[in-house]
């Protein structure tokens, strides 16, 4: 009880207020009539609603039309007696196709009290209808424009709904652009075609006739058939087309499948994205495998490829050449490298694929001119080595020049009558794998006036040193004297005898 009290009272003062707030507005004679929209489009009621009229008094309305229609001859005026507030309710005009492009102005009119109240509204003066279509069947408009009132009004996007047997429509504002776009009911499709073209400025009444007319066409259920799959050598472009059928202009998306579906953009190597045939501008290896499908969209519907064309791409098959430099004889069968050739790269893969590492060699260690070299073990390497395949790389030739030697005896000497002693000397330049050995020798002699003697060398193994360029030098051989003395005996002799013989002593 002790809550209802107070709501009860709450309530009574409420009761009592609006019945103030009536009769002051009664006092003052304010009165007020509006329309629950500033526009309509034929076959919408408008509302009519107003306040501070004198309870239970006639309040009569009145229509006038600008420009009022050649086929309406008939009065909307109308009336409707106020409630014990003073409000209004009147839901009895309907807006019909000959009222689009008019402009109302309402002005009601208190029986009893004499009060008055004005407003305005219009009627569209942009009429849709449709033709192609079974009687009954509902199509809608999307619409987007700026409403003819009020007069700061911005542009709008509305819909408007209406059947095979009626028709929709909007009021612009002249000097403003319209743009619209009609459903496509089950089974038919609006061809895009209309009185107008689509986007245009409005400057007047486009009703009946010259009104925006959608055509239907009945529909031709998408379909398209299924692209071939593509196999060849890098170095082509794939291309993959299919034909597709249905009703209305037919859009195409290809996607390309690498773990999902993914649609494909125009950039790259990818052109024809959005048409019937999808170009591959010279695939690379790596996408072999994945797969490319297109959805074809037209007017009743879209239809999408299977998904099971295939892009292979087998490498393009290489050919390599090498140059080689001269060296000197070393022993070994190495040889460098000084430049290396691809023949067969495609233009756009020059500097992204080259020749690189290996092993190459002489035939033989051995000093000689064209001695032919080969190149084993070469590989490709660069960005685009993928796409191809080297096959075998071809031979070259270089030369092997004699290495320098020289052989140097060392000068001797000895001493008259002796035995000569061993000679030596020195070997540079020479391999120590070729195991050169040098054996001296001099010119026959023995006396001292004859010398000096001539030291030389004879070198061997003999079949490895036509692969030096030798230098022979020589050196003296000397014979000294021998150091020697005569010492005569001393000797005697009686005085008249003959001379003994006389000795002595050679050292």
């Amino acid at each position: 009880m002790d809550t209802i009290l107070p709501k009860i009272a709450r309530l009574f003062s409420l009761v009592l207020l609006l019945l103030c707030f009536s009769s002051f507005s009664e006092a003052l004679g304010q009165a007020t009539v509006t329309t629950d929209k500033d526009d309509y489009a034929p076959g919408e009621y408008v509302i009519i609603t107003g306040t501070g009229w004198q309870p239970g008094e006639r309040v009569d309305f009145h229509f006038e039309e600008t420009p009022k229609p050649e086929t309406c001859s008939n009065s909307h005026d109308n009336y409707a007696i106020a409630d014990p507030n003073g409000n209004i309710y009147y839901d009895g005009f309907l807006i019909k196709i000959n009222h689009l492009g008019v402009h109302f102005v309402l002005t009601a009119t208190g029986e009893s009290s004499g009060r008055t109240a004005v407003t305005e509204f219009t009627d569209g003066n942009v009429q849709f209808r449709s033709s192609g279509l079974p009687n009954g069947i509902s199509v809608s408009v999307t619409v987007t424009y700026t409403p003819a009132t009020p007069s700061n009004a911005t542009q709008i996007t509305q819909i408007i709904t209406f059947n095979s047997q009626s028709n929709g429509g909007v009021a612009a504002k002249d000097g403003t652009q319209i743009f619209w776009s009609f459903s496509n009911p089950s089974n038919y499709y609006w061809d895009g075609q209309g009185n107008y073209s689509q986007g245009f400025t409005v400057n007047g009444n486009y009703t009946g006739s010259n009104g925006i007319l959608g055509t239907y066409l009945g529909c031709t259920t998408t379909s398209v058939t299924n692209p071939g799959d593509y196999n060849n050598t890098y170095g082509f472009d794939a291309t993959f087309s299919v034909t597709g059928s249905g009703s209305g202009s037919l859009t195409y998306q290809w996607e390309e499948f690498n773990g999902a579906w993914t649609p494909i953009s125009n950039g790259g190597i990818y052109s024809g994205a959005t048409t019937n045939t999808l170009t591959l501008t010279t695939p690379g290896v790596a996408l072999s495998g994945r797969r490319y499908r297109v959805v074809v969209t037209g007017a009743c519907g879209s239809a999408t490829s299977d998904g099971n064309a295939t892009l292979t791409i087998t490498p393009k098959t290489l050919t390599g050449a090498f140059t080689a430099d001269n060296k000197v004889y070393d022993g070994t069968t190495s040889a460098n490298v000084l430049g290396r050739i691809l023949n067969g790269v495609l233009a756009g893969d020059v500097g992204n694929v080259s020749l690189s590492g290996g092993t190459a060699t002489f035939a033989t260690a051995s000093v000689g001119n064209g001695k032919t070299v080969t190149l084993t073990g070469a590989t490709l390497s660069g960005s685009a080595a993928g796409n191809y395949n080297l096959t075998s790389v071809g031979t070259t030739t270089a030369n092997i020049t004699p290495k320098s030697a020289i052989v140097t005896p060392d000068a001797n000497t000895k001493e008259y009558g002796s035995a000569d002693p061993a000679l030596t000397g020195t070997l540079v330049g020479f391999l120590a794998g070729d195991n050169v050995t040098a054996v001296y020798s001099r010119e026959a002699g023995e006396t001292v006036l004859g010398g000096p003697y001539e030291i030389s060398a004879e070198l061997s193994p003999a079949g490895v040193l036509s692969n030096y360029d030798i230098t022979y030098n020589t050196a003296e051989f000397t014979i000294t004297t021998k150091s020697a003395s005569v010492t005569p005996d001393a000797n005697t002799k009686e005085y008249g005898s003959a001379d003994p013989a006389l000795t002595g002593t050679l050292v």
